[in-house]
């Protein structure tokens, strides 16, 4: 039985449609004239809404099961054309080069498609948790590091000295984090630099990736992509700048 309601009988009975913390609008119920609503009404609503809230996110998550798709299959096109023509002249040795180079880029495209199929499948932790954005930007420039110097590219960090804080799920916000920075290194050219700050911004967390050296920004693939899906599910945004020494991407959080 359905503890009893605060709530006296009314004409109106309102409930969030709320999922995995974030509240994605609401359902009202209003009585015709000359009658009220009372708990069983009440108690009607909040399951109304409860299941109207699953619904909502599971097409949300198959929209977003679909573009990561799409994405993987436009990632997939080149690299398996590559190996497609290499492998049509394997019984040249100097062709053996380029059935090596496709067969790495079909193996990086796997693993960012076996990460957006574990992104899709499990519901971000949004349960406000604070989290210390320095700490995970740490962490993704050290995941970078090693790639950052087999390509000649400085990775530079600057954090407000003030702890960064945010409300959200720790683990997701250091994977955005870390796509962001693969990408900023990647699109950067050998002796170029990837600056990264983090700062506060009124109610804000800002963290700014910038590519010093580099003439465009890195294109929409896979790794901005999950990271833009996994920092929106924060509540956040990502954005493109070209303005300054260098193309920017900048993630905007609120604070915790």
């Amino acid at each position: 039985m359905p503890p009893t309601s605060p709530c006296a009988a009314s004409r109106r009975s309102a409930a969030p449609l709320a999922v995995g913390g974030r509240v994605l609008g609401a359902i009202t119920l209003v009585a015709g004239p000359g009658r009220n609503f009372g708990e069983s009404e009440a108690w009607l609503a909040q399951d109304l809404a409860r299941r109207a809230a699953l619904a909502l996110d599971a097409e949300r998550r198959r929209g977003t099961a679909r573009e990561l798709l799409q994405m993987v299959g436009g990632e997939l096109r080149a690299p398996l054309a590559s190996l497609g023509r290499a492998l049509r002249a394997t019984t040249d040795p100097a062709k053996a080069g380029a059935v090596r180079t496709a067969a790495r880029a079909l193996s990086a495209v796997a693993r960012e498609a076996r990460l957006a199929a574990r992104f899709v499948a499990v519901t971000p932790d949004t349960g406000g948790r604070r989290v210390d954005l320095g700490n995970l930007v740490d962490a993704a420039v050290n995941a970078v590091a090693d790639e950052a110097r087999a390509k000649g590219v400085d990775v530079e960090t600057a954090v407000d000295r003030d702890a960064v804080e945010v409300a959200g799920d720790r683990r997701r916000l250091r994977q955005a984090a870390q796509r962001l920075l693969e990408a900023a290194v990647r699109s950067t050219p050998a002796g170029g630099r990837v600056c990264t700050r983090l700062s506060r911004a009124g109610a804000r967390a800002v963290l700014a990736v910038s590519m010093v050296g580099a003439t465009v920004a890195p294109p929409a693939g896979l790794r901005l992509t999950i990271a833009r899906q996994l920092v929106e599910h924060q509540g956040g945004t990502l954005t493109t700048a070209g303005e300054g020494p260098g193309p920017t991407l900048t993630v905007s959080l609120p604070l915790a």
